[in-house]
């Protein structure tokens, strides 16, 4: 071989092997997309309840669901803020029972809104007589906890204590903390945690939803603002995070931009931990409903959507519960508009 042909070889080698490098990284970069791709999957629609179609016997009808929640047997708790009482359904949206009624007496209730589950008991936040109302699972009455700070969200783990956060005014002090922790006697255990101070609208940047882990970790997510908190159960702030990703950003960045006129979109609606997993309602969007599955880093490792034009309707999702079943997940959406719950699952 001549020393040119040489040369002519050895460049024909390298754009062979510049190829084959280049296809490989291609190939590998795609594969990277179509995994980060796969985060997202699109929940199947299975039913709603009470039913829309008027040629089926209905049990009940919801007249302004407030909250919703379920126990570790698959029921499913609704509270009604007009029915005056919360509605206790099996896990395919069949009336059990209801538990309390109008009233101020014990076990009544006016205008019933956030609702938690610790333990034996169901804890709901009686906006009407400014208290909370305790019953176990089966609907008894058990006590009432005369409430004396404002609250915003509350949560319970299984040792009997509830845990709420504040409702903030304008001006707050600076002994005002975040968290308050009650015992079922009604006695204040501790005061924790300190409110974000982002933006100038102390009182709105501040709402919020809780819920308490399986370790009795406080989870705390911001309506108006992306940001995630992870307290210990002695108040001790364990993680606090921004979570972002391009759904999400569009609309914090609309806030930043709108907050000064008092024009907000709420981010994150809800929030319920599941064993290692939290998941988070986001329903900013006029049709497009998202909740995303973090794990305890805070990092998203799945998204679940569903669009409600497919359901020739507007998306007024705002609550959320969910709960696993041979080997599939079911999310139960509240929608405020249509007064009903929307059931979904995904097959893992």
């Amino acid at each position: 071989m001549t020393k040119n042909g040489r040369w002519i070889f050895i460049f024909v080698i390298a754009i062979i092997f510049h190829n084959e490098i280049t296809g490989a990284g291609n190939y590998l970069c795609q594969k990277a997309m179509k995994k980060e791709n796969n985060k997202e999957l699109e929940l199947k629609y299975l039913k709603r309840f009470p039913d829309e179609r008027e040629d089926v016997n209905q049990d009940i009808f919801l007249e302004r669901p407030a909250d919703i929640e379920c126990d570790d047997d698959g029921n499913i708790y609704v509270s009604d803020g007009m029915a005056n009482c919360l509605f206790k359904f099996d896990r395919s949206g069949m009336l059990i029972k209801t538990i309390g009624k109008k009233g101020q007496g014990p076990g009544e209730l006016i205008r019933p809104n956030s609702i938690a589950l610790g333990g034996k008991n169901i804890y709901v936040q009686d906006l009407g007589n400014s208290r909370f109302v305790v019953f176990d699972k089966n609907g008894n009455y058990v006590r009432n906890i005369k409430i004396f700070l404002p609250v915003n969200s509350i949560g319970a783990n299984d040792d009997e204590k509830i845990y709420t956060s504040r409702m903030y005014s304008a001006f707050p002090r600076e002994k005002d903390k975040f968290i308050n922790v009650i015992s079922i006697q009604g006695n204040l255990l501790q005061s924790f945690g300190d409110p974000l101070k982002e933006r100038s609208d102390f009182s709105i940047s501040n709402l919020s939803n809780i819920d308490v882990d399986h370790e009795g970790n406080v989870i705390v997510v911001y309506d108006y603002l992306p940001v995630v908190r992870k307290y210990s159960p002695f108040g001790k702030i364990i993680l606090e995070k921004r979570i972002s990703d391009e759904f999400i950003d569009k609309y914090d960045k609309e806030n930043a931009r709108t907050y000064k006129e008092s024009i907000y979109r709420a981010i994150f609606s809800d929030v319920k931990a599941v064993g290692e997993r939290i998941f988070i309602l986001v329903s900013p969007h006029e049709s497009v409903s998202k909740i995303y599955e973090i794990d305890s880093a805070f990092q998203i490792k799945k998204i679940y959507s569903y669009d409600f034009k497919k359901k020739q309707k507007k998306n007024y999702v705002r609550k959320f519960a969910m709960m696993e079943e041979a080997g599939r997940k079911l999310f139960y959406l509240l929608d405020l508009e249509d007064d009903a719950v929307y059931v979904f699952d995904q097959e893992y």
